[in-house]
C-alpha cells in the first residue's frame, strides 16, 4: 500500500523565486517533520517554487532523507476562476491537466508499504481532494487549508484511492496556524 502525504509549505513572504519562508513558516516545517519522525518516509518530492523547496529541505534534514525530488508538476495553479479574480482559460486548462498528471504519476499502488511526502501548495492540494473524490472542481477554493498542514491519501492493491485526512494540523499550536481561507473575511 502507498501512503501519500501532501504537505502545504510553511508561511512565506512573496519573492520573485516563489516565496521565502518566514520564521513562523520554518517553525511550521520543523513541526511537520517532527510529526513524521516515526514514519519510514521513502521519498520527499517538492514543487520547484522556493517556499516549497525550503519547507522540503527542512523536512529532509530532520527526517534524514538524503534526496529531494524537485518537480514543476507540483507548482501552484488555479484550476478554476475565483470570485473577484479572472483566471485566463489557458491557465485553468493547464491547471486541470496538471492535477490529472499528478494523480496519474503519484497515485499508484506499491507492493511494499511506502510512505511518500509531497511538499506543495494549497490550491494543488485542494484541487486534488476534489478531483480524486469527484467533488466539483469549482469547489476547491471553499476548502480552507493551513500552512504546514498534512493531507493524507492511500492507494490500495486494487488501485482504490482512500482519503484519510484533509488539512491535518494537530501538530501545530494555535499561534502557528496560518493560511488561506482562515481570514475573518472568508466567513463573511
Amino acid at each position: 500500500m502507498r501512503f501519500l502525504y501532501f504537505v502545504r509549505h510553511g508561511e512565506y513572504t512573496a519573492s520573485d523565486e516563489g516565496g521565502v519562508l518566514t520564521a513562523r513558516g520554518r517553525q511550521q516545517a520543523r513541526l511537520v517533520a517532527k510529526h513524521f519522525k516515526d514514519i519510514p518516509v521513502h521519498t520527499i518530492t517538492s514543487s520547484t517554487l522556493s517556499r516549497a523547496e525550503e519547507s522540503a529541505e527542512i523536512l529532509a534534514k530532520k527526517l534524514k532523507v538524503e534526496t529531494i525530488i524537485h518537480t514543476p508538476i507540483l507548482v501552484e495553479a488555479l484550476p478554476t476562476g475565483l470570485p473577484g479574480l479572472h483566471v485566463p482559460l489557458k491557465w485553468r486548462q493547464d491547471a486541470k491537466q496538471q492535477i490529472q498528471k499528478i494523480i496519474r504519476r503519484y497515485f499508484k499502488y506499491s507492493k511494499q508499504e511506502q510512505h511518500d511526502i509531497y511538499v506543495c501548495h494549497g490550491n494543488i492540494i485542494r484541487a486534488l481532494v476534489c478531483s480524486v473524490f469527484n467533488i466539483p472542481l469549482g469547489r476547491w477554493h471553499d476548502l480552507p487549508i493551513y500552512h504546514g498542514s498534512i493531507t493524507r491519501f492511500a492507494v490500495e492493491a486494487d488501485g482504490e484511492k482512500k482519503f484519510i485526512a484533509f488539512n491535518e494540523s494537530g501538530h501545530l499550536p494555535p499561534n502557528l496556524k496560518t493560511g488561506t481561507g482562515f481570514e475573518e473575511s472568508f466567513y463573511q
